[in-house]
């Protein structure tokens, strides 16, 4: 089944994004982070996911990708404004039901209000729409991160010592989703 559009609630929808969307991601994810370069650089990642056509592709229509993926938007319906941004991930030589969550971040101003957890559980189920059995994260190990994914049902699974600097560890962690139901 292709999914473009999941509606969340009244008021959310959680659709594939659009080139139109990515200056607001790169907003939304520099804000988030607080880097502006982090945010130029996801905005690079979305135009050329985007450019290349594979906006236009499910998971398993991108046969020719090491990397399949999908971004997605948290958009309110009322405004039709992108509140948050997230990914699905498939290595193309990994077991084809262990998905990866792209980035994903919300805009700082709406933090704290659930929007992010409303987003990983709508795309929860958007993973076990597409075969997915277990979802994985990597993140700055200690992060404020790390601690929401673990309110989400993330365990944590392994450390990547030096990952992104000489100083900062990530941590993996995984979440079983065989208990989410389907779309």
């Amino acid at each position: 089944m292709k999914l473009n559009n999941v509606i969340v609630n009244e008021s959310l929808s959680l659709r594939r994004l659009h080139r139109p969307d990515i200056d607001t991601m790169r907003e939304i994810v520099a804000g988030a982070f607080e880097s502006k370069s982090l945010g130029d650089e996801v905005a690079e990642t979305l135009r050329h996911y985007c450019d290349s056509g594979r906006e236009l592709l499910d998971l398993d229509e991108q046969t020719t990708e090491p990397l399949p993926s999908e971004y997605w938007a948290l958009v309110n319906l009322e405004a039709g404004e992108p509140l948050g941004v997230c990914g699905l991930y498939r290595f193309a030589w990994a077991w084809e039901k262990s998905f990866w969550l792209g980035w994903f971040a919300v805009a700082p101003r709406l933090q704290g209000q659930g929007l992010g957890t409303t987003m990983l559980q709508t795309l929860f189920k958007v993973a076990r729409t597409k075969g997915c059995e277990v979802f994985k994260v990597e993140t700055g190990r200690g992060s404020r991160a790390t601690d929401f994914y673990k309110k989400v049902g993330f365990m944590e699974e392994g450390v990547l010592s030096r990952h992104y600097s000489q100083t900062l560890d990530a941590t993996v962690l995984s979440r079983d989703l065989t208990d989410i139901e389907n779309l």
